[in-house]
Formats: C-alpha cells, structure tokens, sequence
C-alpha cells in the first residue's frame, strides 16, 4: 500500500511539472562577472593589497610586490584581469628576488571585498 501511494504522488508530482513547464517561454541568459584574481596595483604595478583567499593570495602574491610583466609582456599591468576560468602568468619582483607566478582568474563574485574579509564582527566597538 505504501509503495503504491508513493508511485501515485509521484505520477500526480511529475504530471503538475509538466504542466506548469508547458507554461515556461522565453530563453535562459548566462551572465558571468570579469576574471580577477584577487589584488589591486598602482597603475606602475606596485601591489598594494592582496584579498584574503583570492587566487592572487594561493598562489603567494603580497603587497610590495611590484609586477614586472603579464603573460610575458612588461608594463602591461592593465590585462591582469580577463576571461574567468583563465590563468595569468606574473613576473614579479620582491625584494632582489624575481620570481614567476600563474595566477587563475575566477568570476569577481567570488572574491570578497577586503573590507568584509578584514574586520571582525565580533570584536567589540568602543
């Protein structure tokens, strides 16, 4: 008896979806944000802030760090950014040392604002 009130809710379930899908029209648009990778620069490259768990944060970018080229281009600060889902290539110097970093560029909805990441809500206020 269970079983074949179990098969009738479903047959009763499947019948009123395909009904109400009857009802749908029009068409599904997939919207996706710039890739970033989680760091700001001054305009000569100079990183001035890295964001806490960004792609730029896993893979061992900080502030301080000056960019010396992108995907092997020097000075082209500008194309950090690009299509998510890819990665960038960073030449970077830090102190004497330079050193080269790929970096994957994800959807900018997934990379916390700093000021959220930093502060603490539980801490008390004065």
């Amino acid at each position: 008896m269970k079983k074949l009130l179990t098969l009738l809710f479903s047959l009763a379930i499947s019948s009123q979806v395909i009904a109400q899908a009857a009802l749908l029209t029009g068409s599904i648009e997939i919207v996706t944000g710039k890739g970033r990778v989680g760091l700001q620069c001054t305009h000569s490259g100079r990183v001035t802030r890295v964001h806490p768990g960004s792609p730029a944060s896993v893979s061992g970018i900080f502030p301080g760090d000056q960019i010396l080229s992108v995907n092997g281009v020097s000075g082209d600060v500008g194309h950090i950014h690009g299509t998510p889902g890819t990665t960038v290539t960073l030449k970077l110097r830090r102190a004497d040392e330079e050193i080269t970093r790929d970096v994957d560029r994800v959807d900018e909805r997934f990379i916390l604002p700093y000021s959220v990441v930093s502060s603490n809500p539980f801490e008390a206020s004065n």
